[in-house]
């Protein structure tokens, strides 16, 4: 399932995941997709494991291009008690 929530307080454009039950790791699991306004490639993406309320992100940061290829130049990592690993 895939569904446009909107954009959020921090002004990103989310994007939210889902699949049935027997899909996926857990029931219920959701990925979320945080995008800036004009980018195609997300600034973060979100995974809540299913039935829980703790999620881990992934920050990508110094997004660049060179001849046509975008490509992450750092990526941040927090797990689900929000420490920067």
């Amino acid at each position: 399932n895939l569904e446009l929530e909107g954009k959020n307080d921090d002004g990103f454009n989310v994007v939210r995941v889902w699949f049935g039950e027997g899909i996926g790791e857990h029931d219920q699991d959701v990925w979320r997709y945080y995008f800036e306004d004009n980018q195609a490639w997300p600034t973060v993406v979100e995974y809540t494991e299913g039935g829980r309320t703790s999620k881990n992100s992934h920050w990508w940061k110094d997004i660049q291009q060179a001849d046509g290829y975008f490509f992450v130049g750092r990526r941040v990592y927090f797990d689900d008690q929000e420490r920067m690993t």
